[in-house]
């Protein structure tokens, strides 16, 4: 959490696209990546709380992810057709969470911030816990820059 780049967290939780937890080399298994995902998103609960809902949320990406991998990876037709079953379901999950056509507004997030520390942050540079952590600040009043 600490070292991963916030630009690559906001695109995994709008796209649920789990390699963009990846590092330079784009070189990991499907499990690493659920791993480095359960971790950072452990780490945000613990640190800042998280609304549940959108826990809930990225679960449903998640798993969305997990089963166009599956799909990518199969040849079988039928298997191909039952995975992208699953896919929907847990789309229209992940709709029902979030209200259908809205989005979780990072952008509102990142212009409070920057707003709020009078300059631009630059998202691929600060972290996923420094954004937090301002995030948190803008909240609660209080500024630490």
């Amino acid at each position: 959490m600490r070292d991963c780049p916030a630009l690559n967290w906001i695109e995994l939780t709008e796209t649920g696209d789990l390699s963009n937890l990846l590092k330079e080399d784009g070189k990991a298994t499907i499990p690493q990546l659920e791993q480095a995902h359960d971790k950072i998103k452990d780490e945000l609960f613990e640190k800042f709380g998280f609304p549940e809902d959108l826990s809930d949320y990225l679960e449903e990406l998640r798993q969305i992810e997990l089963f166009r991998c599956e799909w990518i990876l199969s040849d079988n037709d039928s298997i191909r057709k039952q995975k992208e079953m699953w896919m929907e379901i847990h789309e229209n999950k992940a709709n029902a969470i979030i209200g259908e056509g809205s989005k979780f507004d990072v952008e509102d997030s990142v212009i409070a911030v920057e707003k709020y520390l009078n300059r631009a942050i630059n998202l691929e540079e600060i972290s996923i816990y420094k954004f937090r952590s301002y995030l948190r600040s803008l909240s609660n009043g209080k500024k630490n820059n």
